[in-house]
């Protein structure tokens, strides 16, 4: 009874640590959105595995959040006591719960794909984070450094995930500039939610530069579709909407107030852009 009592405790305690660390409401359109990057720039039509593209990219954010919460312990003991991995008397539990997810992951995408090169870049990027959670500088100056390497694991999942790239240079390009802009859209957003981040000394130029570069990729992609009317419109479109947002959230940022709810803004401005790529690729 006792064993049984002990697993029915740990199965509520992961209930509410992806209650309240990874709410469905948030992480499942995060998980489109990468999707949808995904099958930008590739010779297959998005409607074609989507909902296993989508699930594929829901678990193996699933699995990195774990990581990030687990490898942030010390820091949130002092500053989140409040979050449940910081109070639980079952942390081991949940170690068993980051390998088995990363286990998981290893056979969605062995299975998914032909060739090695995938299940190698899983292997890579797993080992790589692992390695950085170990090694990564502790001070404080380096926080910023800290979530913006951390965070290459979003671009690295949409290649992951992704169909066969389209032949020929054009589509290689766009697709490169796909990974650019999603891992410019979670730098920003970084910057713009964490309090932390907002304080650090120089942010502001970091956070202008990623404005730049990201302005630029829709520039590139846009360039490349343009003798497309319809998905060229669209990432025409989802640029200069993109351009304006920034120019609005920088200049709150600048003025000291957090831009709330805008920060979400470029996600389905990225939906949009990817979609129009996408479009191209099928005509």
């Amino acid at each position: 009874m006792q064993i049984v009592a002990v697993y029915e405790y740990s199965i509520r305690e992961l209930g509410d640590y992806l209650a309240g660390r990874i709410p469905p409401g948030i992480y499942l359109p995060l998980a489109a959105f990468l999707a949808v990057a995904a099958f930008a720039a590739t010779s297959s039509a998005i409607t074609q595995d989507w909902l296993w593209t989508v699930g594929l990219a829901f678990t193996l954010v699933l699995q990195f959040r774990l990581w990030d919460d687990i490898a942030d312990l010390g820091h949130d003991r002092i500053q989140h006591p409040d979050r449940l991995l910081c109070r639980t008397a079952n942390i081991r539990h949940f170690y068993y719960v980051a390998g088995s997810l990363a286990l998981i992951n290893a056979v969605l995408i062995t299975f998914s794909f032909q060739g090695w090169d995938r299940i190698g870049g899983f292997l890579t990027l797993c080992l790589g984070l692992l390695a950085w959670y170990h090694w990564r500088p502790r001070e404080s100056g380096y926080f910023l450094l800290n979530g913006h390497v951390v965070l290459l694991k979003y671009p690295a999942v949409v290649w992951l995930i992704t169909p066969e790239l389209e032949g020929g240079p054009g589509g290689r390009l766009n697709f490169v500039c796909c990974l650019l802009s999603v891992y410019l859209i979670f730098a920003m957003y970084e910057i713009l939610h964490d309090q932390r981040s907002r304080a650090l000394n120089g942010v502001a130029g970091v956070l202008g530069g990623e404005m730049i570069l990201l302005t630029s990729t829709w520039v590139v992609i846009a360039w490349g579709m343009r003798e497309s009317a319809t998905s060229g419109l669209l990432v025409v479109w989802a640029g200069v909407v993109s351009s304006t947002v920034l120019l609005s959230v920088f200049h709150l940022f600048r003025m000291g107030e957090r831009p709330n709810r805008s920060v979400y803004g470029y996600f389905p401005i990225g939906c949009i852009a990817y979609i129009g790529l996408s479009l191209e690729t099928l005509q």
